[in-house]
Parts: C-alpha cells; structure tokens; sequence
C-alpha cells in the first residue's frame, strides 16, 4: 500500500480534522493510488448527501464496491481479534473491540488509525478495569453491544463506568438496550463528567417518566442537542410532556422519539415552542392521527427541519406533512 507516514500521522493524531485526511487524498492521487483516494472522497460526499435518493443509491454503491475489493488491504493491521472496523470519512474511526482486547491492545489500536468510537462487545466484571483506563479518554463515541449491555445495569457495573474521570472528552453515549431504569437514569443525569455529551441514546430501556425529567433537566449535560428514546422506554405523555418543556428542549438539534405508539405525541410536539432549534425529528411508528398531523405541519418552531422521519404512516399524514416540509425533509 502506498503511504505518506508523515500525512497519516497527522491523520491519526488529530482524528477530527478533515484537512489531514484530503491532503493525504491529493498526495495517494499524485502517487498512483486513485482507488483509496477516491473512497476517501467518496465517503465525504455520503456525508452531505440526503439519507435517501438517486445519488445516495449510487454512491452508496461505489463505497460497497471498493470496500469488497480493498477493505482486508486498508484495514492494515486491524483484523479480527484485533478488533471488527468500519470507515468513516476514509479511515477506520469506527471499532467493535472485547475488553481484554482494549485493555491489551488499545494503544495499539490508537497508533494504527484515527479511532473516535468504541463499541464493546464484552464487559463484564472487566468494567471497572475499563473505567480506569486512560485509554477511554480517547474516545468520542462509546458504545456497547445490546447482549453484554444487559448486564451493565446489576453489580455496580454503570456507577464503575460513570464514576469515571475519562468520560469527559465523551460526546456520543449509547445505552440502548441496556435494561436501565429510573435509579440508572438517575445516576447519568448526576455523572459530573458528561459535560461534554453531545448525543445521548436511551433507547429500550425502562427508565419511566422520572427517570426522562431527571434527564431533561439535568444541569450536568450542559452540551447535549441529540437525544433518541426508541421503543421498550416506557415512556408516557407525561415524560414526553416534562421533556419538551425542560432546558433541554431549548437546546434539542436532533430528538428521535420513535416506536413509542402515543398518538398523542404530535400534538406535544406541535405545542412545545421551546423545541425551535430542530434539525431531525423522528417519530416513526406513533399512531399519529391525521389532527395531530396538521398540527405538527402548523406549527412554526419546525421551521428549521433538515429531516422529519415519519415512517410507518398513512399516506393522508405523508401529504400533508410533504406540503408542509416538502418531499426531501419528510421521510417515509
């Protein structure tokens, strides 16, 4: 593989600049390699395109071309058990990983390619051995996966992981499928090193509707605009209610309140002013009457709306929610 060490160190040391990443684009087309350059490119484009659509089709189509050919040569060295990757933005940034394997291998991993998220595949009684790890500091985005995450919520397993001080430079936490409640809501919204989480995922969980307004109103997520609460929440109109009127709806970018069957959750929405600063709004799959779908098209504080996903409704609630945000903001 052609390489420039200097540009790909630049690369790996600074993984959320993109000025690294097409300069060494410009220099692999300069020396031969056009493939490699073009999928860094390309996964640029997927970035600013719609999420759906002709163009999307396609490129979505080159990027799964030159991956079935070159992938297993541009991963390198981070092969499976090393850890499973994916690419973002040209580069692995994106890895599926065992806690042995971070605890033995992550400063390895984080030498080899600009990594910003890590899913865990297993955790376990390892967690507090993780929390304790300066290498979670290098993290942007923490995840894990759904059959380890089950068992997070028993043995003092989240207090270890939120006690820790290397969550502070975490900006994207996902506890879905976690089988946490109101007391582990609780305790996020009370962590005091969250404060710079962007993106929040709490999804089929059984949090209830305290556990969604001490959330809401915690005054330690100070930088969080990207909240999902899918399915399984045991959320009700009075949590949804508590929500869109708290300090977070002032700040709420992306809110993805989906599967939750209220029918009623239109008309919160529609009346929530605090809400105005939305770009994506998600409320696939809630049995949204044609009355609630009016007042969602009525309502001025959606103004902003880059996306309005509305999957799993009538075709009556798709026209008038088109007419209203127009067929590349609403989608079905």
């Amino acid at each position: 593989m052609v390489e420039n060490a200097a540009l790909y160190a630049a690369i790996v040391a600074n993984p959320r600049e993109d000025t690294p990443r097409l300069a060494y684009a410009d220099w692999l087309d300069e020396n031969g390699a056009t493939e490699r350059a073009r999928f860094i490119r390309l996964q640029y484009e997927i970035e600013k395109l719609p999420p759906i659509g002709a163009k999307m089709s396609k490129a979505k189509k080159e990027e799964e071309a030159l991956l079935k050919k070159y992938e297993v040569a541009w991963a390198g060295e981070i092969t499976w058990p090393l850890a499973q990757r994916r690419f973002r933005r040209g580069f692995i940034e994106s890895v599926n990983v065992t806690a042995n394997s971070f605890l033995e291998n992550g400063e390895r991993l984080f030498k080899l390619a600009p990594i910003r998220e890590v899913r865990f595949t297993t955790l376990g009684a390892l967690t507090p051995a993780i929390a304790a790890s300066p290498l979670l500091s290098r993290i942007e985005a923490l995840a894990f996966s759904s059959y380890i995450m089950e068992q997070i919520h028993d043995n003092g397993r989240l207090e270890a992981l939120l006690a820790s001080p290397h969550l502070a430079t975490v900006r994207r936490l996902d506890f879905s499928m976690s089988r946490l409640d109101r007391a582990d809501a609780e305790r996020i919204a009370a962590c005091p090193h969250l404060g710079s989480l962007v993106h929040l995922d709490l999804s089929w969980n059984q949090i209830t509707d305290p556990g969604l307004w001490e959330i809401a109103n915690s005054a330690l997520l100070p930088s969080l605009t990207s909240f999902t609460l899918r399915a399984g929440s045991q959320a009700w109109p009075t949590g949804v209610r508590s929500l869109v009127a708290s300090p977070l709806a002032d700040r709420l970018e992306h809110l993805c309140l989906a599967y939750q069957q209220l029918s009623d959750i239109a008309a919160l929405i529609a009346s929530a002013p605090r809400l105005n600063k939305l770009r994506t709004l998600d409320l696939s799959d809630n049995d949204i009457t044609d009355a609630g779908a009016d007042a969602l098209a009525a309502a001025p504080h959606l103004a902003g709306l880059e996306r309005f996903i509305l999957r799993g409704h009538r075709k009556t609630i798709g026209k008038a929610a088109r007419e209203r945000f127009g067929k590349d903001v609403c989608i079905f």
